[in-house]
């Protein structure tokens, strides 16, 4: 064994031109290899997610199953998520935006180039997907992830948040003291027109709101009323019983992203109340006070 290494040896000596090719060799498997590695970590060949603080998280493609992957027509490099609110845009989200545009565009696909601190105030990305489910696959993601990512495509992103709200109440001052509602929120930004060679950008913003009440009492009564309070003490019903418009505004940037005019009707809780832990009831708090600080 000695002997046939020692020979071997002597061989590889002997050959100084074997010798370079085999350093050189290794040199390019390196190279490839380091390039390769690279190539997987950067955004355009990962999903870019939040978690619940804002942070954002890379994920592989093949951590996540592939129906809630965006099809061909979408691609990662256009796949946004959605921001916590009240969180400035991270630098790869903000990255990934920036490379995916390639000049003037209709209905682009992802949202405009703004400054972080505006970027998020009415983001709503176009993926549902969140890092850390207790169900990595249900029926459900599915048919929401699609319209998501449909809808982007037209230049569409948005949230809809739905919940049942039942309430039972003590000692009311007047009226029923169980009431029960259906209320539904759908926020969205239509992205019309951007030119990033001049920095501007141009996108209409909306905000529906449903509440329909489920009994005789629900329909003309609310738990602030009943119960005499000075904050709502249940946020989600705060309208009256049917559909209403909160906002329907047309926005334009200016300054490559750093000014962003409004006109129209504007909800400013969407813009001032900026809140991440306390400015959704169908999510977070349910009382008034937090919800509208």
């Amino acid at each position: 064994m000695r002997k046939a290494l020692r020979k071997r040896h002597a061989w590889f000596r002997g050959q100084p031109g074997s010798r370079a090719v085999w350093i050189a060799t290794l040199a390019l498997l390196a190279l490839a290899s380091e390039a390769a590695r690279g190539q997987t970590n950067t955004n355009s060949v990962r999903l870019l997610l939040h978690d619940r603080l804002g942070h954002t998280v890379h994920a592989s493609t093949n951590e996540v199953n592939p129906v809630l992957l965006p099809p061909p027509s979408t691609g990662l490099s256009n796949q946004i998520p959605t921001a916590p609110k009240g969180t400035p845009q991270s630098e790869e989200v903000h990255r990934r935006i920036v490379e995916s545009k390639t000049g003037r565009e209709w209905l682009p696909q992802t949202p405009p180039v703004l400054m972080p601190y505006l970027a998020n105030l009415d983001e709503y990305g176009n993926t549902v997907i969140q890092p850390g489910a207790v169900f990595p696959v249900d029926p459900l993601s599915k048919l929401p992830q699609a319209g998501k990512y449909a809808a982007s495509e037209a230049g569409l992103r948005y949230t809809l948040y739905q919940s049942l709200a039942m309430v039972s109440m003590t000692e009311v001052n007047s009226g029923a003291s169980a009431l029960q509602y259906y209320t539904s929120t759908f926020l969205g930004k239509w992205a019309v027109a951007e030119t990033p060679d001049t920095g501007r950008a141009s996108w209409i913003s909306t905000e529906a709101n449903i509440q329909l009440g489920l009994s005789p009492a629900s329909r003309v009564q609310t738990p602030v009323g009943n119960l005499g309070t000075v904050v709502n003490p249940q946020a989600t019903v705060f309208g009256p019983n049917g559909i209403w418009l909160s906002e329907l505004a047309w926005q334009q940037s200016l300054m490559d992203g750093k000014l962003v005019f409004l006109a129209g009707q504007v909800d400013q809780s969407n813009y001032i109340d900026a809140n991440t832990y306390a400015n959704n009831s169908q999510g977070q708090f349910l009382n008034g006070a937090f919800v509208n600080s």
